[in-house]
């Protein structure tokens, strides 16, 4: 009842001014548009020109805003100095941060800073590829010296942009500035979160992560646990990532392909064929479709077991399902013969490689010469270095040891080039 008297309550006060002045409605409008002067339509127009504060879409595309996310893009780190987002610890960065921040207020086109506008300019220097130090220093300087108060997507994007950058320290470390401003972090924060620990390996803290999400009331979704079985794998965490999938599972979460590939390259890091192979007969069950570097991670996974003859069945399954390899699973095959002693089969793979017009890397050619040198072919292994040199391929450090190597195994010293 109190909202719905509030409005009559408040026209019949400016009913009541306007008699009071002896104005009718259209006088009081005309009285309005006298104060709004020229000066104030200008400002107000410039403001809405500059994409900050004066809001409307399209604001983040600005040229104010995209002129300034250049110049704090621009502005070089302080290696080795103290953490510019620290309150005390001050840093020629920073103080460079605030001069440009200065200078946005002022100008044709100055910057008129809210929560709204921050968001915008956040976005811009993502597209910009500003460091995270910088956007860092930004949300400092618009909390302290403009008081403009930091929400869950300001401090979610600042993640983001940490998790995108592999700065997993500075992400946990807005995480607690989050807390201790008692903003409550939201779904996509520890997805974000999880995923910057997967890209530093720190799977621990992953873990602890989703379990406070969890403790939170906050649902985890495919993206979560994706996220961290990635970090789990990556760490050599196989047993945990499956473990983690079995969660997903009992939560009604409906793994991606994403999940699954991750899950198969921790089998490819151990060798664990069978295992693999139940994890591709899962995803047909599912009805997840397997992509190219699903079939990789098998692929991978042979080779790791020293099966060659598997490798080339998952390579057929691939090409059936209209999968072309790329250089990784040629590569992994080229692998998989060189440790199953297959060297005429590598060469083989090789020249279908060529074929299908796939861009053989070192890695390739490396690959090559450890299958010449584990079945004593010199002359070939040193056909592969001259083979890499006609289509510009750099050897590596890698490539002439396994050649001296291959000169060592069967007495061909005079073969070893100086």
């Amino acid at each position: 009842a109190a909202v719905g008297t509030s409005q009559p309550r408040r026209r019949r006060c400016c009913a009541q001014e306007r008699r009071k002045d002896g104005l009718t409605a259209g006088q009081e409008s005309r009285r309005r548009m006298q104060h709004d002067t020229p000066a104030k339509r200008k400002a107000n127009a410039e403001r809405r020109k500059s994409g900050v504060g004066g809001g409307g879409k399209g604001s983040a595309a600005s040229p104010a805003v995209a002129r300034f996310a250049a110049q704090l893009s621009e502005i070089p780190s302080d290696h080795g100095a103290a953490d510019p987002a620290a309150a005390d610890a001050p840093s020629a960065s920073y103080a460079r941060t605030v001069e440009v921040c200065n200078a946005s207020e002022r100008g044709p086109t100055p910057l008129y800073w809210t929560a709204k506008g921050l968001t915008s300019v956040m976005k811009a220097m993502r597209e910009e590829g500003a460091p995270p130090e910088r956007t860092h220093e930004l949300l400092r300087w618009v909390q302290e010296k403009r008081k403009v108060k930091l929400n869950v997507f300001h401090y979610t994007n600042l993640i983001s942009t940490c998790r995108n950058a592999g700065e997993w320290r500075r992400a946990l470390q807005v995480y607690d500035e989050m807390r201790h401003a008692n903003i409550a972090p939201n779904q996509i924060t520890y997805n974000s979160l999880i995923s910057a620990c997967e890209t530093g390996g720190q799977w621990e803290q992953a873990l602890r992560l989703k379990e406070r999400m969890l403790k939170e009331n906050i649902e985890a979704d495919v993206f979560t646990y994706s996220a961290l079985i990635a970090a789990l794998e990556k760490s050599g965490q196989r047993t945990l990532a499956f473990e983690a999938f079995e969660e997903a599972l009992r939560s009604g979460v409906r793994p991606n392909v994403v999940t699954f590939s991750s899950l198969m390259c921790a089998c490819a890091n151990d060798g664990e064929i069978e295992q693999g192979l139940e994890l591709l007969e899962k995803m047909r069950e599912m009805r997840v479709k397997p992509n190219l570097f699903t079939f990789g991670a098998l692929i991978t996974a042979c080779e790791k077991a020293g099966d060659w003859r598997r490798a080339f069945e998952i390579d057929e399954q691939m090409r059936a399902a209209g999968l072309q390899g790329n250089d990784v699973t040629f590569s992994a095959l080229i692998s998989a013969c060189e440790k199953g002693g297959q060297w005429r089969k590598a060469f083989e793979v090789y020249k279908r490689m060529r074929a299908e017009r796939v861009e053989a890397t070192v890695i390739t050619y490396n690959a090559l010469i450890s299958a010449c040198h584990k079945c004593g072919q010199v002359k070939h292994a040193f056909g592969v270095l001259d083979e890499m040199m006609r289509v510009g391929v750099m050897p590596d450090e890698w490539t002439y040891n396994a050649l001296i190597s291959t000169c060592a195994s069967t007495g061909e010293w005079r073969g070893a080039p100086p």
